[in-house]
């Protein structure tokens, strides 16, 4: 669509639950699912194992509501699904109690480790890691932050990858791990080697 320049209407999925996807010169320019409007309708695309596919050329999008690029929506979209399927393998869903690690971090501590994981907001995650606590699952946490299946379901993720958060029985799921740099100096014959006359 994007290639082509296209205007038209892209219809996926079943009669009973379709997304549709309005194009305007090849831009994705709205869309809506029965459940909602926006990129969001785009991302459920993501995690959908099959489907039919309906287009119709010609039809003009009656109005904006997808900002995103292309681009930004297939980012978004390819870290949505493989933050699902994480989630799902570690059979972790949004009535799940996350819980912290014991001990508290370092100021500033969590803020360095969350550039290491997905790119997303820190002072989204910050806040989405603060309203974690036993008494509040992660759908009351997505809820309280008006927070998008595909927004939530990434920081979690991203957050247990991370080792920020583990699982409600405690354990860490971490995937991403800093390993510090180590700063080799050099050994006392490379010195001896280096002060010689002539070396380079």
């Amino acid at each position: 669509a994007q290639h082509y320049e296209v205007t038209g209407r892209l219809q996926v999925g079943l009669a009973a639950c379709p997304v549709n996807i309005q194009f305007g010169l090849g831009r994705p320019l709205h869309a809506q699912s029965p459940f909602c409007v926006g990129a969001e309708a785009i991302m459920d695309l993501f995690i959908w194992k099959d489907g039919k596919v309906k287009f119709e050329t010609g039809k003009h999008p009656d109005h904006v509501s997808v900002q995103e690029s292309v681009e930004d929506l297939i980012t978004r979209g390819e870290a949505y699904a493989e933050s699902s399927a994480f989630l799902e393998n570690h059979g972790i869903n949004e009535m799940s109690f996350l819980v912290r690690p014991p001990g508290r971090p370092a100021p500033g501590e969590i803020e360095e480790r969350l550039k290491k994981g997905q790119p997303i907001d820190v002072n989204l995650q910050m806040e989405f890691y603060s309203n974690i606590y036993g008494t509040r699952n992660i759908k009351d946490t997505a809820e309280k932050l008006s927070l998008a299946p595909s927004r939530w379901t990434s920081i979690t993720a991203n957050l247990l990858q991370l080792g920020i958060l583990f699982t409600p029985d405690g354990k860490s799921i971490q995937t991403i791990v800093d390993v510090p740099t180590v700063e080799r100096k050099p050994t006392a014959e490379f010195e001896a080697l280096r002060l010689q006359p002539g070396a380079a």
